[in-house]
């Protein structure tokens, strides 16, 4: 038995909204979090590729 195709925009439109939502508040509340935490990253990989150095 198949769904109403409105039925189902409608839960698909509201799957996405909620999602969209989501991620807005996450870019709201932590904006200097996520910032360091992309140089937080990049300092791992830095000295992760240093220490490939010294291994080799």
């Amino acid at each position: 038995m198949s769904e109403d195709p409105h039925v189902r925009r409608n839960r698909l439109q509201n799957r996405w909204s909620a999602r969209q939502q989501r991620e807005r508040d996450q870019q709201q509340h932590e904006p200097a979090q996520s910032a360091g935490g992309d140089r937080d990253t990049e300092a791992t990989s830095s000295s992760a590729r240093a220490s490939e150095h010294v291994d080799r």
